[in-house]
Order: structure tokens, then sequence, then C-alpha cells
């Protein structure tokens, strides 16, 4: 997410590394793309993600207990990362602490990843401006993670199928046939969902891919990409037609998404924020 927000909304962003060749890497440092793409083709091993483990996490709550009372933690979804997993764990040994048996903590699964899950933290951090108690914010936060949309594009899948992300495109002949798949998440797992035959509009491809969270509702949206900030325009412009769009942040991949979807990815979600019990305001970084 952006700095200015982490900074706003007092969030901690719990750390996670890539693995290359033995060698650790904090992946919140400013790991470039060109950085990435240089480990991916000299590596002996496709470098790998590590989640933030448990020990972390437990590091993480102490030292937010020490100015709250109540810690909300959003993680990318649980089949697809260990994070959720971990950070429960760590919530179930602060409470076996006398310490922190007082402390609340609670942990909700976005069922997406990367900048999408870092856009409903931004919600919560409104949420806490506007003074709304956590379990009314982490009950907006589950309902939006219900109703998201998200779809990805990748130029070769290469990456996904080396990274072990994406085993059911192992069979895949989109690069031979000059297709390429839609990536959606459904239940919380990578899925292909569609495809994007030759040089079919893949700005409305994807539109079309989001458009399943209903056409022309209010949603705060956002667009991660790599290194392709103009594609992410063309589909952030398409967005904008197709929604009302209340928020839409576009920004580049971080470090672990860009490892598995590469050069010229996009990845891109939509919120439905209509209907809810508090409508989030609009972020002003």
């Amino acid at each position: 997410m952006p700095a200015s927000a982490a900074e706003q909304y007092d969030i901690a962003l719990a750390p996670s590394h890539i693995l290359v060749d033995g060698k650790e890497y904090d992946a919140g440092d400013r790991i470039t793309h060109e950085q990435l793409d240089v480990w991916v083709k000299t590596a002996r091993d496709f470098p790998y993600v590590v989640g933030t483990t448990a020990h972390e996490f437990v590091h993480v709550f102490t030292e937010a207990a020490k100015t709250d009372a109540e810690i909300l933690v959003v993680t990318a979804s649980k089949k697809l990362i260990q994070t959720y997993q971990a950070a429960t764990a760590a919530a179930r040994t602060m409470k076996e602490r006398s310490a922190y048996a007082s402390l609340k903590i609670s942990v909700v699964d976005s069922g997406v990843m990367d900048l999408p899950t870092s856009l409903l933290t931004m919600v919560a951090g409104e949420a806490s401006l506007a003074g709304l108690p956590m379990r009314t914010t982490a009950g907006i936060l589950e309902t939006l993670a219900t109703r998201t949309s998200f779809c990805g594009y990748v130029e070769t899948l290469d990456n996904l199928v080396q990274g072990g992300r994406a085993g059911f495109l192992r069979a895949w002949v989109a690069d031979f046939l000059d297709i390429k798949p839609i990536l959606g998440i459904r239940d919380g797992e990578l899925r292909s969902t569609g495809k994007i035959r030759g040089n079919r509009d893949f700005a409305r491809a994807m539109t079309d891919q989001l458009a399943t969270a209903g056409q022309g509702r209010r949603v705060w949206a956002c667009i991660a990409h790599g290194s392709a900030p103009d594609r992410a325009e063309e589909l952030a412009e398409s967005i904008r037609r197709t929604f009302d769009v209340a928020y839409l942040l576009v920004m580049e991949q971080n470090p672990s998404v860009y490892l598995h979807a590469g050069r010229g990815s996009i990845i891109a979600s939509v919120f439905p924020i209509d209907g809810l019990s508090w409508e989030p305001t609009t972020p002003r970084l």
C-alpha cells in the first residue's frame, strides 16, 4: 500500500521474505522489478516467498499492544499463503499469556492477495478514523471480502508455473495458440476464469470479469501492475466507465506478487461498497 496510507492509518506491516538460493531478502524493502527479473533468470532454483511466521506476528502484536487494546489483522487468502494461519496461531499464543489476556485480536481473511488486501486494510483505516468499533469494522471487511471481484492477466505463464502457484496451468497451451488466460480467485484459490485471444482488448476482457460484482455499482477499486503503467491506465479508464468509482488506487505490484506474475502483468479488484452499514469515506492521502 502507499507509505502515506500506512502512516495515516497507523498500520503495522507484517514482514515477509523472498528466498533466493538460500539468501533471505525482506520483501518490504525496495526490491525493484528489474532485480526480480535477474533473480528469476540466474538463480539455481526459482525464488520463493516466505510469509509472516507466527513468531513474527507475536512480535508485531506485542509492539502494537503497547498502545492499543484491540488489533485487527487483514491477511491475504489463507489458501494462497499461510499468513492467516500464522496470525491466528499468534493470536492464541498472546491470549495464553496473562499479560495480554484482555487483548482483543481479530483476523480477517481477505480472500485475495497483494494490493486488494491492502485496499481492504485501508477501509479498516477509514473505519478507525470514523470511530467504528473493531467488531463492526471486521464485519464490514468480511462482507467486502465476499463481494470482491478479482482478476489478473500475465504475459507469460512461466513464472506462475515455475513458482508452483498455478499448477492448474501446466497443460495450458496459451502461448502456442496466442491465447492468454484471465486469472481469478474462486474460494480463495487461483483459477483460470476466462481467456483473451490474440489482440482482443485486454482491458475490456478484464473489466467484463470484474463486472461480475455488478456493473454500475459504487466501488473501491485497485490495479497493481508489473512495470506496465500504460496498460494499468487503460484498465483504469475501462473500470471508471463501468462502475461508479468512489476510489481507485493504482500501484506497481509488490515484489512477492511480481515474482510470480512477471513483467507486463496486471491484477485488479473491485469492492462494491453500496448497501454497507457504513460507507467508507474516500482516502485523502
